[in-house]
């Protein structure tokens, strides 16, 4: 009796899993064997497509008389024609910046030279300047004296030429100082606007510009100076020097306007032409 219901027990069991094991969802291997035949399908899609392709250009090529061989030859050929093009314009480039840079070089040295050449030649224009005032000072001086009261007139010409070494020899402001007291001394002589022009030139010559204008400016106020179309050559310079063109151009062109004759209108205009 216990055998046979063990043997039943046992058949209940074998026939609860093969019920559970029927009840179990299908696989989807199907779906991937159909997955992978899509994509199969499409690779040899694209093989088939390549090889007419392949074939489209070697019939091509052989219409034109040319062999597969003869093909990869000249496509090994361009590769290798490109590379070498490349490398040719690189080098050329690089050539031309070589170039460039020594042409650049070149030009910074002539401009710092020019710049240089400029600057001497300034220099140079003021002391011909200066030399031709000097000139102009002492030749005026003897010519326009009067022989009445010559002793007082002659100590007054030894007096200003003293004080004018003082300036050529660059003491600006010990000349500036003995120049105002000759003209405290004796405003009225020949010589006195010369005094008043040399101190003007002392302040150019100190790098104060607009002194120096003022001091150029009292040049005028004395009757038939010889020093007028010199002080306005100087009020020029001195606005090139602060860096005012306008009032520069327009004292030159007063100067050329005023004094037709002078001998510095070439040099307003050649001053002109560098503002």
């Amino acid at each position: 009796m216990k055998k046979y219901l063990f043997l039943s027990f046992v058949i209940i069991i074998g026939v609860y899993f093969i019920g559970c094991a029927a009840s179990r969802p299908k696989k989807t291997a199907p779906q991937k064997k159909g997955g992978v035949n899509e994509v199969m399908e499409i690779q040899s899609k694209k093989e088939k497509q390549k090889a007419k392709n392949t074939a489209e250009e070697d019939e091509v090529l052989k219409l034109l008389g040319i062999t597969p061989e003869e093909k990869k030859k000249a496509e090994a050929t361009d590769t290798t024609s490109v590379v070498a093009e490349q490398k040719q314009l690189k080098a050329k480039i690089a050539q031309l910046e070589q170039e460039l840079n020594s042409k650049n070089s070149e030009v910074g040295q002539l401009q710092t030279e020019m710049k240089a050449k400029e600057n001497k030649l300034k220099k140079l224009e003021d002391m011909l300047i200066s030399l031709k005032s000097n000139q102009q000072s002492s030749s005026y001086g003897e010519s326009a004296r009067p022989t009445k009261a010559q002793p007082a007139r002659s100590t007054f010409k030894a007096k200003y030429e003293k004080v004018l070494q003082l300036y050529e020899k660059r003491q600006y402001k010990t000349a500036i100082q003995k120049f105002r007291q000759l003209l405290q001394e004796n405003p009225n002589t020949s010589l006195s606007d010369n005094c008043q022009y040399w101190i003007g030139e002392s302040y150019y010559s100190l790098g104060q510009y607009n002194q120096a204008i003022v001091e150029f400016e009292k040049v005028f106020t004395f009757p038939n100076s010889n020093k007028e179309d010199a002080a306005q050559l100087k009020i020029g310079m001195s606005y090139m020097k602060l860096g005012n063109k306008k009032r520069a151009a327009d004292a030159f062109n007063t100067l050329i306007e005023r004094y037709p004759k002078s001998e510095y209108i070439p040099l307003a205009k050649r001053l002109l032409n560098r503002l």
